[in-house]
């Protein structure tokens, strides 16, 4: 139904109950920007929708009322019941949801996913480091997320911190949005369909966000330690070792394409995989699970090896990691 269709439908009902009802118009400042005239269109729409359940109601009662009175010896007393209330605003309870929904600029369902995945790392984040709010939080090499809260009300903004970034007049902002009482408004959003499906990926705690910083870390300590495993000059195979005794075993398989997949398995409990990880070149490792203690990795990490070219086994010695507090960042 279009919304002057709607429109007057209210006002036939309004004639209805009172032939001297006038409508309410819908009245849009022209000058005003788009965002300020959706803004109107949304209060229009509200305040219409109210309306229009109250006079279903109201029209319903008054035509059953009359119909009774008329064929009183004819028809059952009424039996006003909370179905026979509902049965007629409801289709107009439907069709006013949609239209205002449509006219309220709602986010579609990967938008709207993609500001949540925003709010919730940049509170994660927030409880991780102090000048995360002043500073924004970096979630790639060049962009920054910022988020301001206040009660039910949220904003995001994602801004590219290269002024190549977009060639547009939108400036360097990639997304911005802003949460009202639950719903989602979304100004602008100039992200690619990768550069969501990146962001849904982001850590919503902060027992996600250390697992898979340290598994990054893990990562590049593998690369740097034992290079050879990742540049096709040795095996691709390497066994993880506790105390002299095998623990996992890691598998880099490398993809026509240059990316390369770095698996991990559990020797000890049926070769469950605990690792699995995705590298493409120049972008930071994508980490698709990871079920290794983060005091492990931590360990591998800090520990220092000395250097084994031709040596199979990455060597973990329990007790002698470094004592030294590790905090590491991720790269998304």
């Amino acid at each position: 139904m279009r919304l002057q269709q709607w429109g007057s439908k209210v006002d036939t009902l309004g004639v209805k109950l009172d032939p001297t009802y006038k409508g309410q118009p819908l009245e849009i400042d022209r000058e005003a920007s788009i965002s300020k005239q959706l803004d109107q269109v949304e209060t229009y729409l509200k305040g219409q929708s109210k309306r229009l359940d109250r006079l279903e109601v109201a029209v319903s009662r008054l035509e059953k009322q009359i119909a009774e009175q008329t064929n009183s010896s004819m028809v059952e007393p009424e039996v006003d019941t909370e179905e026979s209330r509902a049965a007629v605003p409801a289709q107009a309870i439907a069709e006013s949801k949609v239209l205002e929904q449509l006219m309220a600029r709602r986010a579609d369902p990967q938008q709207v996913s993609c500001a949540e995945s925003l709010v919730g790392f940049a509170r994660v984040a927030n409880q991780l480091s102090d000048d995360a709010e002043q500073e924004g939080i970096a979630i790639s090499s060049n962009k920054t997320l910022r988020m301001e809260e206040q009660g039910d009300q949220v904003a995001v903004t994602l801004v590219s911190r290269s002024d190549l970034a977009l060639n547009n007049n939108q400036g360097n902002t990639l997304f911005a949005g802003n949460r009202t009482d639950g719903q989602w408004a979304i100004a602008e959003d100039h992200l690619n369909f990768e550069e969501k499906a990146a962001i849904a990926k982001l850590p919503q705690s902060k027992q996600e966000y250390a697992t898979k910083a340290s598994a990054q870390a893990l990562i590049a300590t593998f690369q740097e330690r034992l290079s050879e495993r990742f540049n096709g000059e040795a095996e691709p195979v390497f066994t993880w070792t506790d105390q002299g005794k095998a623990k996992y075993e890691f598998e880099v398989v490398t993809l026509p394409n240059g990316t390369q997949l770095l698996q991990g398995f559990d020797l000890n409990h049926r070769d469950e995989q605990v690792f699995d990880a995705m590298l493409v070149p120049g972008q930071s490792p994508d980490i698709l699970h990871c079920s290794i203690p983060i005091r492990e990795m931590e360990s591998a990490i800090n520990e220092q090896i000395p250097e084994q070219t031709d040596e199979k086994h990455l060597n973990r010695r329990s007790g002698k990691a470094s004592t030294k507090q590790n905090r590491e960042e991720l790269q998304v």
